[in-house]
């Protein structure tokens, strides 16, 4: 187990460094000046000597690899610079807006749970009933709605012309409501979907008529053996969720003015705030690559055919 892990931490050091250095090269290349754009976003006057005393500022008068190596040094010491916009330490801005973004990424998680896991038991039970065939009519008009459409519908129906929720920005329950629907729905439709599929398989191995054939009750065929048996490659798909909400939530975020980490930082692009943008391509590729390790490692513990394929 040990020896998996060390392997598994050994990709992913290379991993993160290579997204992190493709990400810095592809920020340089875009066509405008950093320097300039942090001027005038100030308001300043950018004459040449004020851009190439800024250039000298910030750093950029040094070569690609040097200025990687130094922001890559410094982001060790969680050292991320200075917003170009706000003044502000770029650490000061994310840990300002992650809480928003967790908050909404854990009510969308809730909410997958609670409606997917019933909804494909459901579903797989009595396969081909009414119930089961609504269902995968809800799941397939779903799955073909991108969540930005949904998410613009749900204000244009439930907050602006019925008035039950707020439109936007963040508070109380009401205005998490909302964006968790418009967010957990693609990933409920998955999850049904996959539940119900897995335990139709499931089914229809020998263990579950050996069960049968042995008088077990029918409940505690399908929820301790057919259930968890279906659940594994629900857990590996799950646990990328988690990275994926936490980083795929910025539009999300901003259609309902969510001040979270996405909306930040699809301001800063806007805004050519570069130290923001470097920062959050980082730590996504470290949510990523964690996620993505920690599920490696459960599927490992928990499938023993996994373990004696790779020893």
């Amino acid at each position: 187990m040990k020896e998996y892990i060390l392997k598994r931490l050994m990709l992913a050091i290379p991993t993160i460094l290579l997204v992190t250095f493709l990400a810095f090269v592809l920020v340089e290349l875009v066509p405008s000046d950093p320097a300039e754009v942090a001027l005038r976003v100030n308001g300043a006057v950018a004459t040449e000597e004020a851009v190439e005393l800024t250039r000298i500022e910030l750093g950029l008068d040094k070569p690609l690899i040097t200025r990687y190596i130094d922001w890559l040094t410094a982001s060790l010491h969680l050292d991320f610079g200075t917003s170009f916009v706000s003044k502000h330490p770029v650490l000061e801005e994310i840990t300002q807006a992650l809480p928003a973004t967790l908050q909404l990424a854990a009510a969308t998680l809730l909410a997958i749970v609670v409606v997917s896991v019933p909804l494909g038991v459901i579903c797989a039970v009595w396969k081909d009933s009414w119930f089961d065939k609504i269902v995968r009519v809800f799941i397939f008009i779903v799955t073909a709605m991108p969540n930005y459409w949904v998410g613009l519908l749900l204000i244009a129906f439930l907050a602006v012309q019925l008035d039950l929720f707020p439109t936007g920005g963040r508070g109380t329950i009401q205005h998490l409501i909302l964006p968790t629907i418009t967010l957990s729905l693609t990933y409920i439709s998955t999850y049904v979907r996959l539940i119900r599929n897995s335990m139709l398989d499931n089914m229809k191995e020998t263990y579950v008529l050996y069960a049968r054939a042995k008088g077990l009750v029918e409940k505690s065929i399908v929820f301790k053996h057919v259930l968890l048996n279906s659940l594994q490659s629900t857990i590996t798909s799950f646990g990328m969720s988690v990275a994926k909400l936490i980083a795929g939530a910025f539009v999300v975020e901003t259609i309902f003015s969510w001040p979270g980490i996405g909306m930040l930082c699809v301001s800063a692009i806007f805004n050519r705030d570069y130290p923001i943008i470097q920062a959050y391509i980082l730590m996504m590729a470290i949510i990523f690559v964690v996620f993505n390790l920690l599920v490696d490692i459960v599927n490992y513990a928990l499938d023993p055919r996994l373990r004696k394929e790779l020893n």
